[in-house]
């Protein structure tokens, strides 16, 4: 076999594909074209291997293999040319010009590189040629395998996020991935309740148990809940037993009310007590009635009851987490119950109910949702979801929370607020928390105190000390609190936060410290260590204290100041600077596009005057 049976061959293939591609829609014509030409170089490759192989000795096989190879790849590639202008002149007219060269070079290139492919393939390599492939192949193998262990190294030696999100806060958690989990299904904004409607008709209950408290009762609050469920043609029940810090004696009370009025859901309507009320309730209606029981993590075995949670803080994010926190009246502690199988079938988050907070309770709950914002992003089983949701909640919380606190009637701050209470909740649902939280729930549990506010209080003195541990993941916490100078310094990002979380924390009106509730008493630290040191929320905290540590960090909470005026000022006057450059750099982007530069001097003096 000569090279012209080779050429002719070849040609004949082409021929052969030509006069079937008509026949066929441009993906059909497309793949028949390239298998028959792709067997026919088959064909040609294989008869030709055959021939050298009987008719030539070594050294001249190198030789004509060469020429052969050479004229084959330019004659497949001819023929595919023709057959590439043949298909492209059959596509429909419809395509537009431009799109049909894209798709005509593609196809030429494709078909030709599959001919040149086959041929390679199956005709066996001199074995010079053969020895210098595998030698490439060697280099290559051991270049790839170089580069991944890089890779490898670089991701395990990282024990922390690195250059701000960009990797993991912690070592990889083993072989059996991260759980991250979600709400069951949310409904925010403006009408959310009214949307709501339609939703709680979909369950198929027929009646359900209202958990709440006898103050929103009281002021017709509760009103807008019951007009839903009557215009649902849903009849109900209400619990109004529930208190601030619920306890495992009004969990019962409402299980008994639950069986007693045979309701087949529950519905809270308030905040993160009457939240974590019905959850108990449900939970408990379903695995066995004793909530002490659930204390821990993943205690339950059954599915909870039907929960519908309508919200009317911003703060707690009980209406969407696997958290709940209920009092053991008996042990004067706060259970930590930690269940997926307690998040709710469906959360609401209107902001039209959230109006009616007072500014304290606007300010607690605000102050509560910065602390899982940042607690989520700290913790050692953070992940780039959290990490995401847990910034920009930092972000809205120190925008809008003076304004919700300051004018509770200004929508904008109430809706954003609840988006970021409702992403602080995203994050610590499957970041957890840490020993804020830890320390928190032991005030509460003894003396009763409002849970916000403790974690307000408490935020500062814990930060400080993780702080010495991550220093570097302040650097984010701080440009997302509003400073943007920080650069790559962890020292100042450090002391930027530290001094934001007590300027907030005053501004809105937090208590300065815990020497302000008299009930408080020194001599509990030791105590309150003890049982903070079993909360399940400080396990995921940065580092591990001891209860030394811990005591001391209570006393830390206990004697701060913050009354030093001149320092609070240096803080708004950061923040204000870094707000100044960017309107400043903005306001000089503005006036270079309109010619006016003129105007410049008085916008900036006018925003001088009003920070």
């Amino acid at each position: 076999m000569d090279a012209m049976d080779v050429i002719s061959a070849s040609t004949d293939s082409a021929e052969f594909a030509n006069s079937t591609s008509q026949n066929f829609q441009e993906d059909e014509g497309f793949a028949m074209l390239k298998r028959r030409l792709s067997r026919e170089s088959f064909r040609i490759a294989k008869s030709l291997s055959q021939d050298f192989q009987e008719d030539e000795d070594e050294d001249d096989e190198d030789k004509e293999f060469a020429m052969l190879k050479k004229r084959l790849s330019r004659e497949s590639l001819h023929s595919t040319d023709v057959e590439s202008d043949e298909l492209a002149n059959s596509v429909s007219p419809d395509f537009q010009e431009d799109k049909e060269a894209r798709e005509l070079t593609l196809l030429k290139r494709r078909l030709s590189h599959e001919a040149l492919r086959s041929t390679e393939v199956e005709v066996p390599a001199p074995k010079k040629a053969r020895s210098e492939v595998d030698e490439v192949n060697a280099k290559l193998k051991a270049t790839s395998e170089d580069l991944a262990l890089a890779i490898s190294q670089d991701l395990a030696g990282h024990t922390t996020q690195g250059a701000h999100g960009m990797n993991y806060h912690h070592k990889s958690p083993g072989d059996q991935g991260t759980t991250f989990f979600m709400p069951m299904k949310s409904l925010l904004g403006e009408g959310a309740l009214a949307g709501a409607v339609q939703q709680i008709k979909a369950l198929g209950h027929k009646k359900a148990l209202i958990v709440t408290d006898a103050i929103l009762v009281k002021v017709g609050a509760v009103k807008a809940a019951t007009d839903v469920l009557t215009q649902a043609g849903i009849a109900f029940a209400i619990y109004d037993g529930c208190q601030p810090n619920p306890t495992v004696g009004q969990v019962e009370d409402g299980l008994e009310m639950v069986k007693s009025e045979k309701c087949d859901f529950v519905l809270s309507f308030g905040g993160g007590s009457p939240h974590d009320c019905a959850k108990a309730i449900a939970i408990t209606a379903t695995n066995g009635g004793d909530i002490r029981a659930m204390e821990g993590v993943d205690k339950s075995t059954k599915p909870m009851m039907t929960m519908v949670a309508v919200n009317t803080t911003a703060g707690t994010a009980a209406e969407m987490t696997r958290f709940c926190i209920i009092t053991d009246e008996v042990r004067h502690v706060k259970m930590a119950i930690v269940d997926w199988r307690i998040t709710p079938t469906l959360a609401v988050n209107d902001p039209t109910t959230m109006v009616g907070m007072p500014k304290s309770l606007t300010a607690a709950t605000g102050m509560d949702a910065l602390t899982h914002a940042i607690e989520a992003y700290v913790s050692t089983i953070s992940n780039p979801v959290t990490d995401a949701s847990a910034l920009h909640a930092m972000k809205l919380i120190s925008t809008y929370l003076p304004t919700a606190v300051e004018d509770g009637k200004n929508m904008k701050a109430r809706d954003m607020m609840a988006y970021a209470e409702f992403l602080a909740g995203m994050a610590f649902n499957s970041a957890s928390l840490g020993y804020v939280h830890a320390m928190a729930h032991q005030l509460g549990g003894m003396y009763n105190l409002p849970h916000g506010v403790c974690n307000a209080i408490l935020l500062g003195p814990v930060q400080q000390y993780n702080a010495k541990y991550v220093p570097h993941l302040f650097i984010d916490i701080a440009i997302a609190l509003g400073f943007t100078d920080v650069g790559e310094d962890q020292d100042l990002a450090v002391k930027k936060v530290l001094k934001a979380i007590r300027y907030l924390k005053n501004r809105v009106g937090i208590p300065k410290n815990l020497k302000a509730f008299k009930e408080v008493k020194v001599e509990h630290f030791p105590v309150l260590a003890d049982n903070a040191m079993k909360d399940a929320c400080g396990l995921t905290n940065p580092h591990q204290p001891t209860k030394e540590e811990v005591i001391a960090l209570f006393q830390a909470a206990y004697d701060q100041e913050d009354e030093d005026t001149q320092e609070l000022a240096v803080i708004q006057e950061d923040k204000e600077a870094d707000e100044f450059a960017k309107l400043k750099k903005q306001l000089s982007h503005e006036s270079f596009r309109s010619k006016d530069k003129g105007s410049l001097p008085t916008l900036l003096q006018a925003r001088r005057c009003s920070v």
